[in-house]
């Protein structure tokens, strides 16, 4: 296993982030990958081609979400594939884009918690609308999400 993946990890955990992992490979392949790395204590559920239609389709990231009991815009979704990235944006999920696995460690840590807090000044930012829409006598007040 590598460290910093596994440090990455924990920061996560730690900062009580719940961790899933989607995989365009089979069942079998996701289950053995994760016990040979060390990484099954980590991750809440993992899904695969099996489970869903594999990316670019959206499905995985929208049960992941699901699973989660989050709206898909909530899910953080690392990703270096195209048609992983694809699936992620389909989804409607926030995605942190990586060239490959060497990009997938500590450092990453600050571009997620970023990302998660782009969402929710998104969000509050929404709420505001609402509520200034909801003040001024706005019939249909809307958020763009």
């Amino acid at each position: 296993p590598d460290p910093s993946k596994i440090a990455l990890l924990e920061m996560l955990q730690q900062n009580e982030w719940q961790i899933c992992v989607c995989s365009n490979a089979v069942r079998r392949s996701v289950t053995e990958m994760l016990l040979a790395g060390g990484l099954m204590r980590y991750v809440a559920f993992y899904l695969s081609n099996q489970d869903t239609l594999p990316k670019p389709a959206p499905d995985m990231y929208l049960k992941a979400a699901s699973l989660f009991g989050i709206l898909p815009k909530r899910l953080v979704v690392v990703e270096d594939s195209p048609p992983g990235k694809r699936a992620a944006l389909a989804a409607g999920c926030c995605l942190v884009e990586v060239d490959g696995p060497d990009e997938v460690g500590t450092e990453l840590y600050w571009r997620i918690v970023t990302a998660a807090e782009t969402i929710d000044q998104e969000e509050q930012t929404c709420r505001e609308t609402l509520e200034c829409s909801s003040s001024a006598g706005s019939a249909k007040p809307s958020c763009g999400s």
